[in-house]
């Protein structure tokens, strides 16, 4: 049984200090053909971006505009009293500092 590659799917990021960014990585496809793999600065994996330094930067960018939507919903929705809680639980918990839009 052999295993199935997705190729297009397949891609290179280095981690580490002393990194050969000029080295070529390949693979076989399905035709016995030699692809080279494309390189990347970052990548998703498992919903997590990492990047070439591992700042997660790119992760928790998004993260933070995804839960600035989710609370500016919440917001329209609840009463202020309530609001102004969840907006601090948000604050404390995340341990990210980001405003909230009106």
């Amino acid at each position: 049984m052999a295993v199935e590659t997705k190729y297009k799917k397949c891609h290179v990021v280095s981690f580490g200090r002393n990194v050969d960014i000029n080295y070529k990585y390949r693979i076989v496809d399905e035709n016995n053909q030699l692809m080279e793999l494309e390189r990347q600065d970052k990548v998703k994996d498992l919903g997590v971006w990492f990047d070439e330094r591992l700042t997660f930067k790119e992760h928790i960018n998004e993260k933070s505009i995804k839960h600035t939507c989710c609370w500016v919903s919440l917001k329209e929705t609840l009463d202020i009293s309530l609001s102004l809680r969840l907006y601090y639980c948000i604050r404390v918990w995340s341990g990210h500092t980001w405003t909230i839009a009106a």
